[in-house]
């Protein structure tokens, strides 16, 4: 059985942690932009700064022994949805996933889909359909994928994400970002079902 995460809200008194401030992916220049994301105290590519402008929730994902294990992110935006057509809708957003170099592929005793990284998706993923649930946001989740990122993109494909064929071109960096995105009516009705048995074993 794969050790579950525990997560907690991230704060601004948490930039002065070392584990935050020393947090790493990895050496590719996709990770450097997770970890600065984080690590950042201001700016417009800051989690603060997310937090504050957009109302983005962060949260730090740690491990039995209380490591910090990573971070997942979870906010919203506006789309043409479905694409091509005329109405806006607001749809959930994954900013960031940051997983700590040191536990990429952890546990390793576990299935792929119980990795780390995926306990934080999936957690992630269960709180956007709460979200559709409760505030009538679109049940769509969509996250901005480095192009190059051949490893996140597998990452995502493996929770039925798929690519929109939308890719959006930042002329600062000459980066081009492909934006996923995932359908959440699975989970929003599975929601809805417990949440309809629960009212059921309560009795009048």
């Amino acid at each position: 059985m794969a050790r579950l995460l525990t997560k907690r809200s991230f704060t601004s008194e948490d930039l002065a942690l070392a584990e935050i401030q020393q947090f790493q992916c990895g050496p590719e220049r996709w990770d450097g932009e997770v970890a600065d994301w984080i690590e950042s105290p201001s700016g417009p590519k800051s989690a603060l700064h997310d937090m504050g402008a957009y109302r983005t929730e962060v949260w730090l994902y740690l491990d039995d022994q209380g490591e910090l294990v990573g971070f997942g992110s979870l906010g919203q935006t506006t789309y043409t949805w479905p694409v091509g057509g005329k109405k806006k809708e607001p749809v959930n957003l994954i900013p960031f996933i940051g997983i700590h170099e040191k536990f990429k592929g952890e546990p390793k005793d576990a299935a792929r889909d119980d990795k780390y990284a995926y306990q934080i998706l999936d957690d992630l993923l269960a709180c956007a359909a709460e979200k559709s649930v409760v505030s009538g946001v679109y049940a769509l989740i969509v996250p901005n994928v480095d192009g190059e990122n051949g490893r996140a993109i597998n990452f995502y494909q493996n929770r039925d994400f798929f690519d929109l064929e939308i890719p959006r071109f930042e002329k600062t960096t000459g980066i081009t970002y492909i934006r996923m995105a995932r359908y959440l009516d699975d989970l929003v009705k599975q929601l809805q079902e417990d949440s309809a048995d629960g009212q059921d074993s309560a009795g009048p």
